[in-house]
């Protein structure tokens, strides 16, 4: 049997709303039904956090090797009544139906979310769901948990083409400087997730971020958030700056031994000079930035020089030295804090 969208999704898809229809007692406890995933023809149902959903035994079998193991392993419990004054407003399921009640750590919206791609032709038929970076996660989180894979491949690509940066990308600052640099917390989120999931691709910015944080602007909550990684975690952080200070003078030093000045353009251009201006002006302002925020110092000069009308020679020059030292660095930051 099939589903309609409307069935499946129902009018939105807003679930800030769980359960607000009718109540239920499930072995002596209370709990919403799911507005959304209570179908009256199901055959099992599961209780994540405070929500009952009841689905179909064999879509959910299909998906997942390690649920499909759970229901023919776990012990069920019943439905008994509907809590009054609701009365008027349950269907008519009869004493005796299974339930499951999945692990504490689980939460029913990622649990939801799930079932909205699994459900028959909603994956392929329906526009992919606007997700926040945290209900990504968790839905890459509840999926790898439950070896549902296309779940989490799909989830795991949102982060990658979207949410979060990779060593693949061309550029990282704006995304480091909007999220990563503003947010301790959500740093080490990534990096617990990618531990927990098999995701090393999310590493190496993540522990670049927090390597290069200046933590004296940040307030003690974020400081404190270094407390949730692991003690070879907090090392690596450590060990990484160094490792990155230590590289970032020794290819610093071979490709910006010595600053171009305007005599030295070979069409003696004055955008040359400028784009080149702030280093020549302030050599130790500008190498005590580099040592601090390497990639969002090369990446800024990178910038400019795209902006600014250099002749072609400096250009080429430019951009061959700065962006050979932008992608060497990129490509050793799993190196630096020992990813491998």
């Amino acid at each position: 049997m099939t589903y309609t969208k409307e069935q499946i999704q129902g009018e939105n898809a807003d679930y800030s709303g769980f359960g607000i229809d009718t109540k239920i007692i499930i072995a002596g406890q209370e709990y919403f039904k799911h507005r959304v995933h209570w179908y009256e023809d199901g055959n099992l149902g599961f209780l994540v956090e405070d929500t009952a959903f009841f689905i179909h035994r064999g879509v959910i079998s299909r998906k997942s090797a390690v649920i499909k193991t759970l229901i023919n392993s776990s012990p069920t419990t019943h439905l008994d009544n509907i809590i009054p004054p609701y009365e008027q407003l349950h269907s008519s399921f009869t004493k005796g139906l299974p339930f499951i009640k999945l692990g504490s750590e689980d939460r029913a919206i990622d649990f939801a979310r799930v079932l909205d791609f699994v459900y028959p032709e909603v994956l392929c038929s329906t526009p992919a769901p606007e997700l926040t970076t945290a209900e990504v996660m968790g839905l890459v989180r509840f999926a790898n948990k439950y070896l549902i894979r296309e779940v989490k491949a799909w989830a795991v690509s949102t982060l990658e083409s979207t949410h979060l940066v990779v060593v693949e990308d061309e550029w990282v600052t704006g995304a480091l400087e909007k999220r990563y640099l503003q947010n301790p917390g959500f740093c080490v989120d990534i990096i617990q997730l990618s531990m927990e999931c098999q995701l090393p691709q999310f590493l190496p910015l993540a522990f670049y971020a927090l390597a290069t944080m200046e933590w004296s602007v940040q307030p003690q909550a974020a400081v404190l958030s270094l407390d949730r990684l692991s003690p070879a975690d907090r090392w690596r952080v450590l060990q990484g700056r160094g490792a990155l200070a230590e590289a970032v003078k020794e290819m610093g030093s071979d490709a910006y031994g010595s600053i171009p000045t305007e005599k030295q353009c070979p069409e003696d251009a004055q955008t040359c000079y400028e784009v080149w201006s702030e280093v020549a002006s302030n050599p130790h302002h500008w190498w005590a930035n580099l040592l601090l925020h390497p990639l969002e110092e090369l990446e800024l000069l990178l910038v400019k020089a795209e902006s600014e009308s250099m002749c072609e020679m400096c250009y080429t020059e430019l951009q061959t030295e700065t962006r050979g030292f932008r992608d060497e660095l990129m490509g050793r930051l799993t190196e630096f804090f020992r990813l491998e």
